[in-house]
């Protein structure tokens, strides 16, 4: 009997950037050497990671090694390409930066966001959200949020402008799986960051 792997919403969330975004004209901005594009597009999956999960370099390895999801966005190919270390990210960035290539690269990489009317907001490792900009105001007469409860789960309804469109998996035992292992990635997310600071 196959088993379903759950889907969580970063899973969701990186499907999503691994559809929209043109890899060979990325790659093509970085590389113009067609034969170490593979490799160029794997590190700039990398930075991309990093940038939208405010990921530190070797928090990134960490990330790599523990996610499955992270390595598949990557193209990672545990057996056979192993991971890139810390050393690894911090010098493709850098080498981004001294051939002035990281402007252009991020200028097309909002350009496509952009008319595809989204944007990203970076957060932590479980919760980097895409937004979508709908040209409707936001309805006046919708409840607000309270600080002391919970948001209710946002309507993408005509009503709402910009809503946080948070790709969860559906209502049920799937849905309580993701939010836990979303929590406890959080958690340890937390628990390095104190460790480390």
């Amino acid at each position: 009997m196959a088993v379903t792997v759950p889907r969580t919403q970063r899973d969701a969330f990186l499907d999503t950037m691994d559809s929209l975004l043109p890899w060979p004209t990325l790659c093509a901005i970085v590389q113009p050497n067609l034969e170490a594009r593979v490799h160029t597009e794997r590190m700039l999956r990398i930075c991309l990671l990093q940038s939208w999960f405010g990921l530190s370099d070797r928090d990134c390895a960490d990330a790599l090694i523990d996610s499955i999801g992270l390595q598949r966005f990557a193209r990672i190919d545990a057996e056979r390409d192993g991971f890139p270390d810390a050393r690894a990210i911090r010098e493709f960035r850098g080498e981004l930066q001294s051939r002035e290539r990281a402007q252009p690269l991020a200028a097309e990489v909002n350009r496509v966001l952009e008319s595809n009317g989204i944007r990203v907001k970076p957060g932590a490792i479980v919760n980097a959200r895409i937004f979508a900009d709908a040209p409707t105001r936001r309805d006046e007469t919708a409840p607000k949020p309270v600080a002391s409860k919970a948001a209710a789960r946002p309507s993408f309804g005509g009503a709402y402008g910009r809503e946080s469109m948070r790709v969860r998996l559906a209502r049920g035992a799937d849905e309580a799986a993701a939010e836990r292992a979303a929590r406890l990635a959080q958690a340890i997310f937390n628990v390095r960051s104190v460790a480390e600071g």
